[in-house]
Order: structure tokens, then sequence, then C-alpha cells
């Protein structure tokens, strides 16, 4: 509300949803899988405004952007996971969510328009192994779809895969070294127009347990 970029006129968001799932497991644990369908209804929806080029309207004084209320606003999905253990040292889970989230507004220009950076597809892998002599490692693959980062869907954000490793080893009983790798083929991508993400890092480190 009073930050360079609040509007004090925003209303305070409501809304009601509801969701409901299923899951299934087997052969002792080692499958499991699961669906959720969920559906939520927003009246005053808060939403950040891109004021990029703009200058009337809700941006009169707010080059940077504000924030403003979405009358109506729906989003309804489906989402699945999967989890795999074909032996004890070994776990493959994945989740994937698709999503259509939508400006309800009647009367309005965005009316039937895709709320901003709301992509309708994203997954996630997650592959871990933990070797006999003690070493752990991992994968995780996160793939996001396209969205669009302003309310009137006229600029587009592509989607993007990002691949992360780690591992971690004990040297004794509360002593464990771990390191990571993190956006390993340094994707270049955006969550918001122009605005930087992290490219490829590592990290390493020690951890002690009392």
């Amino acid at each position: 509300l009073q930050s360079e970029y609040g509007n004090a006129a925003l209303t305070p968001e409501r809304s009601q949803g509801w969701d409901a799932g299923i899951t299934q497991r087997g052969l002792d644990g080692a499958v499991e899988a699961s669906a959720t369908w969920f559906d939520r209804t927003s009246k005053d929806l808060i939403a950040f405004v891109s004021c990029f080029g703009v200058t009337s309207g809700v941006c009169v004084g707010k080059p940077n952007g504000t924030y403003d209320n979405i009358a109506r606003a729906e989003a309804k999905g489906l989402e699945f996971a999967l989890k795999l253990r074909p032996v004890e040292a070994f776990t493959v889970a994945a989740a994937y969510t698709w999503l259509d989230a939508e400006n309800r507004s009647t009367g309005t220009a965005n009316f039937g328009r895709k709320l901003q950076r709301r992509p309708a597809d994203s997954l996630t892998v997650n592959a871990d192994y933990r070797w006999a002599f003690g070493l752990a490692t991992g994968a995780t693959v996160t793939m996001v779809g396209d969205s669009f980062d302003n309310a009137s869907n006229t600029r587009r954000l592509d989607g993007y895969v990002l691949t992360d490793l780690r591992a971690s080893f004990p040297v004794t009983e509360r002593v464990e070294v771990y390191g990571r790798v993190e956006n390993l083929f340094d994707e270049r991508y955006q969550t918001i127009f122009q605005y930087g993400t992290p490219g490829r890092a590592a990290y390493g480190g020690v951890r002690l347990s009392y």
C-alpha cells in the first residue's frame, strides 16, 4: 500500500476454492500415483501491473509499476504425481501441473485473457540414488511452459528447462560434505520481463549434526 509500488485504493482479496484428489499405492510402496483437480474463484485479486511504456490509468506516477485489483479471476487445473522406487536405494518422482488461469472481469478489456506469469504447463522430475558406500547423488529437471508477462497477453515469456545436480557424502557419523550445481546448462530465461535470473552456480559445504 505505501511503497513506491503501492496503491492506496486496493481492496482486500477474497477467494473460494476446492480440490479433490486420489492417491494409489502399490507393490509395497514401490509405486505411488496421485491426481488432484483444483478450482478457485478470486474476487479483487491483487496483481502487479507493469508500467513499462505506460503512463495512463493506474500507472500515473508509477513508472516502475504498481499493484491493482482484478475484479474476478478463475483458476482451475490438474496436478499429477508419480513416485517410483524400483529398489530401496533409487527413487524417481515426477509432478506435473496443468493450469488454466483467466481474468473473468466482465466488461473489461482483459476479460478472457490469461492471468500474467501463470504457465499453463510445468513439470518437475527428481531422481535420487544412494550408493552402498554412503554417497548420495541426485538430479532435478524442471520444465516450465510459456506464459504472458502482462495482463493484455501481448508480451510472452518463453518457457525454459533447468537441470540441477546434487551429491553428499558422510565423512563421519556427524559430519557430511555436500555439493550441488544449479542451472547446469546455464539456461537464460525470464520469469518476469527484463528481470535477470541466476546462471550456472555451484555450491559446496559441510554439515554438522549433534
